[in-house]
């Protein structure tokens, strides 16, 4: 008769050959995905090629994110690239390491308005250190808070209506989208001035070693909880 032990152990591998055939399932299917991906993708059609990303929706091997990030720096319409940062910003950050990636993604993007979009998709981010280094090298070299006279109104007293200054206020409302994202990232409540930019340099420069403390913890903690798994 079989001791409690040896049956215990025996369910121990059985459930170990369960969860790595699980694994190389789950493999084998996101691979298909990238072959499928490749068929979609490589035709004129915009929202072909948009629909194409979109099915890479949940994957996170770096084969995966790798293609995701060619779409972000070679796709000519911002439609598939903003679908694109999108996918990636949905990859579970511990365990596609689709995060740093982001980051770099979203410095070489050229256009405003899907950078503006992107702020809106990282917010809650887990690791933070990257992205607010990454956010307040932006707000300094690429956004501005121009001024805009006390007076500005819908009608205008001397000529200083809302449509003469309106690049200005756009200016200043991407600027502020910025400094709302960096305040979702890390509780601070800073507000938009034209001093705003310095203050939070001055803040990240004081404060910056603990985030990216934080994050080298964190991210300890997903490794031994992955290699506990195995």
């Amino acid at each position: 008769m079989r001791s409690y032990r040896s049956c215990s152990h025996g369910l121990q591998w059985l459930v170990i050959a369960v969860v790595a055939i699980h694994s190389m399932g789950a493999a084998e299917d996101e691979a298909g995905k990238r072959r499928q991906f490749l068929k979609d993708y490589m035709v004129k059609d915009k929202e072909a090629r948009r629909a194409a990303v979109q099915s890479l929706t949940g994957c996170s091997q770096r084969q995966t994110l790798g293609l995701l990030a060619r779409v972000v720096a070679s796709d000519k319409e911002p439609e598939v690239r903003q679908e694109a940062f999108r996918v990636l910003a949905a990859c579970p950050e511990e365990t596609s390491g689709a995060s740093a990636l982001l980051v770099q993604c979203f410095r070489l993007e050229k256009d405003k308005g899907i950078k503006q979009e992107v702020l809106q998709l990282v917010g809650d981010r887990k690791l933070k250190f990257a992205w607010i280094n990454e956010l307040v090298r932006f707000l300094s070299s690429e956004c501005s808070y121009p001024h805009i006279p006390d007076d500005v109104s819908e009608r205008g007293p001397n000529g200083n209506t809302f449509k003469k200054y309106e690049k200005q206020r756009a200016m200043r409302g991407d600027f502020h989208n910025v400094v709302l994202t960096i305040n979702a990232m890390t509780g601070q409540k800073f507000t938009s001035t034209n001093k705003t930019a310095a203050e939070i340099r001055a803040w990240w420069a004081a404060n910056g070693a603990k985030y990216q403390k934080a994050d080298r913890e964190l991210e300890k903690q997903w490794k031994e909880a992955a290699k506990a798994k195995k």
